[in-house]
């Protein structure tokens, strides 16, 4: 390596790193080496790695001012006509439409539609998963129409001012038990349709749950009406 490679590798590592590594580099090469110019500064030697330290110190400046720049354009404040200063990123969000307002308008229109198109005189489809759509969406318009549920510490109404209970927790309290047998029967399931089945069973009135028991010590007997 030459007296000039030599040169530039220390003039580069010196630039990144400090001048006191000049001294350094002095210190720990005595006599006949290749960094004996070190010892000499007004040799030629000398002079071409000083200029080239220049050089080193010059182009590094030059390259964190470009960095750094172009780090402040990107967070730079520009100042509005009420003398508040706002960044490019603020000033961007402010064109951009809030997601409450797109939920908003979609809310609205889908409400509309749902009212129109799934309204109570409305006539279910026929294809099944159209149908069963049809029920998850007036379960839903008729939750949304529900008042808003009471929190734990306030205190529910009395019985008298409550009116008659209203289904609308689940889907199927707004599917008819035929359809909704229709339905399994089309889609050919087997575990649905037994579900279903055993779900209706257990709703019926049968000696061995609460109702029967309760309506037996009231007198009556299978066969009668409730009304007599």
């Amino acid at each position: 390596m030459t007296v000039r490679q030599v040169a530039d590798k220390l003039a580069s590592f010196v630039a990144k790193n400090g001048r006191q590594f000049e001294n350094i580099t002095r210190q720990r090469n005595p006599g006949d080496t290749p960094f004996k110019f070190l010892f000499d500064k007004n040799c030629p030697d000398y002079k071409y790695y000083e200029f080239q330290l220049a050089e080193e110190e010059r182009a590094l400046a030059q390259s964190k001012e470009a960095e750094a720049s172009k780090a402040n354009s990107g967070t730079a404040s520009f100042k509005a006509p009420g003398g508040t200063y706002r960044s490019s990123f603020e000033q961007k969000s402010n064109y951009q439409t809030p997601a409450s307002a797109l939920y908003g308008a979609y809310e609205g229109s889908s409400s509309q539609g749902s009212s129109s198109s799934y309204g109570d005189h409305t006539a279910p489809p026929s294809d099944p998963v159209a149908l069963m759509e049809f029920y998850a969406k007036k379960a839903a318009l008729e939750e949304r129409k529900r008042p808003p549920r009471q929190s734990k510490d306030e205190m529910p109404p009395p019985p008298s001012l409550q009116g008659p209970p209203k289904k609308g927790h689940h889907m199927g309290d707004f599917i008819p038990q035929e359809e909704l047998e229709k339905f399994m029967a089309r889609c050919n399931d087997a575990a649905a349709q037994k579900a279903t089945k055993e779900a209706a069973e257990k709703a019926k009135i049968q000696a061995d749950n609460i109702g029967h028991k309760l309506l037996s010590k009231m007198g009556w007997r299978e066969g009668l009406s409730l009304n007599t």
